[in-house]
């Protein structure tokens, strides 16, 4: 039942967020063949006219692009807060809960939902600047010098990894890397389930005004983790300078997993003790 309530949310989330990623992609795609043929055809004295129309027609559309990527992380916001509480606390919520699915799957479904939303929102971004500036760079013909200075970033790279090796040993360099892409992996799954705990506080606690209550319950929330997050700071200010990176990033991944794991008992002790449907 799991497997069958993640492709239920999937088809009630797609119909929004799909056209939206396809349509970032379709729009950078064409960008990046405007400045292909821009830097390929009308390079000539003859076509300026154009150039300056294909200026300005490629600036209107990287404002479009950035108009629908504002609107795919807005989407994507109001979709994890629209799923889970249609899903829970509106009538809805009858019908969620007589399905032979407990509780935590029903939670884990719409995170797992919304964790992949993010994530594909992530790589499609990317794409669209790869779309773009491999347009630009062949249609210019600087691909070769952006080449060269690419292979130096990455000497650059190399020589500080190398120093860094040196320094603290490459088994903790590789330490560091791991905790700070777990500490941005982890930071995305406790900014859903902060949601989900605002959104559950503030349908427990008012019977109207709920989105102003849920507002409310999340800045306060995010104000609590902050004030730990500074405690780890002022954790890592105490120990030799040497090692206070380790001791923050492991200080935050540490705060993090207490926040994900916080969020989600008092989310689930919500929706299993004070549920209060519409």
């Amino acid at each position: 039942m799991f497997g069958k309530s993640i492709k239920h949310e999937l088809r009630a989330t797609r119909r929004s967020l799909l056209p939206l990623l396809v349509s970032m992609l379709a729009v950078s795609l064409f960008i990046g063949l405007l400045f292909l043929a821009d830097g390929f055809l009308f390079t000539n004295a003859d076509t300026d006219s154009f150039a300056i129309f294909s200026s300005f027609f490629s600036a209107i559309l990287i404002l479009g692009l950035t108009a629908l990527g504002v609107a795919v992380a807005i989407v994507s916001f109001i979709m994890i807060i629209r799923r889970f509480y249609t899903s829970f606390f509106t009538d809805e919520g009858y019908l969620t809960f007589t399905l032979p699915v407990s509780v935590n799957q029903h939670i884990m479904s719409k995170f797992t939902v919304a964790f992949l939303w993010q994530v594909a929102s992530s790589i499609v971004a990317l794409l669209c600047v790869v779309l773009i500036g491999v347009g630009a760079l062949l249609g210019y013909g600087v691909a070769d010098e952006f080449w060269v200075e690419m292979q130096e970033a990455f000497k650059g790279i190399s020589f500080l990894f190398e120093d860094m090796v040196d320094m603290y040993g490459v088994g903790n360099v590789i330490f560091a890397v791991v905790l700070a892409v777990a500490q941005m992996i982890l930071s995305l799954v406790a900014s859903i389930f902060m949601l989900y705990l605002a959104i559950s506080l503030a349908c427990m606690i008012a019977k109207r005004h709920r989105v102003l209550c849920g507002v409310a319950c999340y800045f306060v929330i995010n104000m609590v983790f902050s004030s730990l997050t500074s405690l780890a700071n002022s954790i890592a200010d105490m120990v030799d300078w040497d090692y206070a990176f380790y001791v923050f990033m492991i200080s935050m991944v540490v705060l993090t997993l207490i926040q994900i794991l916080v969020s989600y008992i008092f989310t689930k002790w919500i929706l299993t003790k004070k549920l209060n449907l519409d």
